[in-house]
């Protein structure tokens, strides 16, 4: 649609008489203010209200930018969108439709997918005064673009889910639908639910670690467990999905040693999945050690499960083994967390002591080294 001011007496006549993109437009208009998106200043202001949150967070999120400049016209677009599906493919053989299980998008689904009919005027539109091409309508997820399909029946598949978990909860955590020349003017969306900031604690205290340290004896600054302190009370547990890992400075799994012989030696696992339960007003992640086990605490340690088992004159024993999950620690990496959508790391405690051992023999130290 076309919204124009004629001067005088109404005259819409086109003879083509103006120069450019103008020459589609009527002979004789009057130039008034319309309001076009920027995209590039809405950008800036999203960032700066992003920096302004460690210092204020009661700061208000911004508006999408629009700037009031002269066009011989306003132009709107109509469409009509059914959403008829919005499938998770949760592994190779399962998938749900979250708009009737009431499920939610996992960042560790294998992709997500739109089914949809969307229409509009089947009328040519004219040149666009501020977009050099075609307008397009695109859906977004976390940000990631499909390109959307004026027809019945059609559908859109989005592979590359994991990236969500790299946003916070103030990017865009939606699907969203608009015009590539109008992004902030959002024409459907579909919030993506996030469970919001997750918490490691040690179980000497109540605030949040800043980093993860090894452990192999019965310390409780050194036994951790999770908390979700967001989520609301009502919220079905169940919805959620999470994972506990162990990866290196580039973000991959971190590699356990290989097994020795004879005896079979091996370490703690560096990966385990999560469940959800409720302990009084509190959220707690529970590691699921196996497929009847859960345990509510982890500690993290480099030395093989049979020293550790070993309750002798050094000390290494298994604390609370029915309630503690053991998990290999590496050297430098971080602790990584997700919750659907939402992702939290905590460092590992540097490496601050370097030491020559015979294999074998690895509590015989031969060079203790300085500090």
């Amino acid at each position: 649609f076309y919204n124009n001011v004629s001067r005088g007496s109404p005259d819409f006549t086109s003879t083509g008489a103006n120069p450019g993109r103008l020459s589609s437009r009527p002979d004789r208009y009057v130039p008034f203010l319309v309001p076009v998106f920027d995209e590039e200043a809405t950008e800036i202001r999203r960032r700066a209200y992003r920096e302004a949150l460690a210092d204020n967070p009661g700061a208000i999120k911004p508006e999408p930018f629009y700037r009031w400049c002269y066009r011989p016209e306003m132009q709107y677009s109509l469409y009509d969108l059914d959403i008829s599906a919005i499938n998770r493919q949760i592994d190779e053989t399962t998938s749900e439709n979250i708009l009737e299980s009431d499920t939610i998008i996992s960042c560790e689904d294998d992709w997500a997918e739109i089914l949809y009919s969307l229409s509009t005027t089947e009328l040519l539109p004219m040149d666009y005064i501020d977009l050099a091409g075609d307008k397009e309508l695109v859906f977004s997820v976390g940000g990631q673009e499909v390109t959307a399909t004026i027809g019945a029946d059609q559908s859109i598949r989005f592979d590359n889910l994991a990236h969500l978990a790299l946003l916070d909860a103030d990017d865009f955590l939606t699907m969203r639908l608009y015009t590539n020349n109008d992004a902030g003017n959002v024409l459907w969306e579909y919030a993506l639910f996030t469970p919001g900031e997750i918490v490691v604690k040690n179980d000497a205290g109540d605030e949040a670690v800043e980093e993860i340290c090894l452990s192999n004896r019965v310390n409780l600054r050194k036994r951790y467990h999770i908390e979700l302190p967001d989520m609301p009370p009502s919220y079905d547990l169940e919805k959620l999905h999470g994972h506990i890992r162990v990866v290196d400075r580039e973000g991959k799994v971190v590699t356990v040693p290989a097994s020795g012989s004879p005896g079979d030696t091996k370490y703690a696992a560096v990966e385990y999945p999560l469940e959800f339960v409720r302990e009084g007003e509190r959220v707690c992640a529970v590691i699921k050690v196996d497929e009847n086990e859960t345990r509510g605490r982890c500690i993290f340690t480099n030395l093989a499960l049979d020293i550790i088992a070993d309750d002798d004159d050094d000390g290494y024993y298994y604390a609370d083994q029915d309630q503690t999950a053991m998990m290999y620690g590496g050297v430098g990496g971080r602790v990584q967390i997700d919750v659907n959508i939402t992702r939290h790391e905590v460092p590992m405690e540097p490496l601050g002591v370097i030491v020559i051992g015979i294999d074998g023999l690895r509590r015989d130290v031969l060079y203790p080294g300085v500090n």
